[in-house]
């Protein structure tokens, strides 16, 4: 993840490089916010992180040209609604919610590296 971040700073246009910092604010408040004694249930701490990346992710689509950015805005709905299925449904398990959730982090990622890619220099 970092090394995408770091591409997307030296490579990318400005609105990769705000939506990279955007996903590297979330990913420390994230690590800062988690709390690693709850095992099942909702993280309202990642919950409000992941909402808030969801928001910028969703602001830098207006009047985006490239559809990489609407790609990372969907794939970070989906990790927002994992959180929400994992509150709302307790038969969802803790291995699902993980899984669907990295699935969703590491496309938010991709997104980002396809963005800083197709970059002009």
């Amino acid at each position: 993840m970092a090394a995408v971040l770091a591409l997307a700073f030296i490579r990318g246009d400005a609105r990769v490089r705000a939506a990279a910092l955007a996903y590297a604010f979330a990913w420390v408040g994230s690590i800062l916010l988690q709390d690693i004694t709850q095992l099942s249930g909702i993280q309202t701490g990642v919950l409000l992180v992941d909402v808030i990346l969801l928001l910028a992710l969703t602001g830098l689509c207006w009047g985006a040209k490239h559809p990489w950015i609407y790609f990372a805005s969907g794939a970070q709905l989906v990790g927002v609604l994992s959180h929400v299925f994992a509150a709302i449904d307790d038969r969802i398990g803790v291995g699902a919610y993980y899984s669907a959730f990295q699935l969703c982090t590491y496309l938010v990622v991709g997104m980002i590296a396809w963005g800083a890619l197709r970059s002009p220099d």
